[in-house]
């Protein structure tokens, strides 16, 4: 054994050399985030796209090739902030969102990740470089309060779950599935906007109750995304990896 642990150095241990990423919605915020820690880290290739249509997924399939495109994230009803108290005001925040919103958001955050898995499980299981898929869901699936509304915590309920019932379906593959589970970090769905750089930053009283003190930084989702897809991480599936500064611990939740 070498004395010198050169294994063990974390430019080793987190070595994504020669891997080649899809990242869908990597425009801006947390895939953003994903994207730029690869590539600073050598992948070999980074294709960025918005893959909210079955057809986008197809063509991808087909011809590995994606449109770079961004969606915003979709309305998915007001917050339930526990300003809502009676039947008929929840009721009435339920029907805040329109059917073409819900639509949209659960075609995006549920069909989308299940076609584009659908789409990319043959590919991936004819690599030799520990093939894997890597789901964003959020801490608002396990959050029994609404946190951006009850479509928006149902559609990331969908992905940690998806992402659990493939990791078992692909168990006797070479395919291996986890998901990252943020809470509140800088995107456009939590900032509003984006700079030039499609970077968004938010303002300096958000994340005040969180025991953390603070949003989530860049490097946390990077420190992440390198764990898991690591070459030397082959024992990790089927795991949601919650990062979200401590605030299921204070609220009712099935973490």
């Amino acid at each position: 054994m070498d004395s010198t642990h050169q294994d063990l150095k974390s430019e080793n241990l987190f070595d994504v050399k020669d891997l080649v990423v899809v990242i869908t919605g990597g425009g801006t915020g947390i895939g953003q985030m994903m994207l730029r820690a690869l590539i600073a880290n050598g992948v070999k290739k980074a294709y960025i796209a918005d893959l909210s249509k079955k057809d986008q997924i197809e063509e991808l399939r087909k011809t590995g090739k994606g449109g770079n495109l961004y969606r915003y994230p979709p309305i998915g009803g007001p917050p339930f902030d526990g300003s809502l108290k009676t039947a008929e005001e929840i009721s009435s925040g339920m029907w805040g969102a329109s059917e073409q919103e819900a639509e949209e958001l659960l075609s995006t955050n549920v069909l989308g990740y299940y076609y584009v898995s659908a789409a990319l499980i043959p590919l991936l299981s004819k690599s030799k470089n520990q093939p894997q898929i890597i789901n964003i869901s959020s801490n608002a699936s396990f959050s029994r309060q609404a946190m951006l509304g009850i479509l928006y915590s149902l559609s990331k309920a969908a992905i940690t779950h998806l992402t659990k019932i493939l990791a078992t379906q692909l168990s006797n593959t070479n395919i291996r599935v986890n998901a990252i589970a943020p809470g509140l970090f800088p995107s456009e769905l939590t900032a509003g906007d984006s700079n030039s750089k499609n970077q968004s930053q938010l303002d300096d009283t958000m994340g005040l109750n969180i025991p953390k003190g603070r949003p989530g930084i860049d490097k946390e989702i990077a420190s992440t995304v390198l764990y898991l897809a690591s070459k030397h991480q082959q024992y990790t599936s089927g795991s949601i990896v919650l990062i979200d500064g401590g605030v299921l611990n204070q609220m009712p939740s099935t973490y």
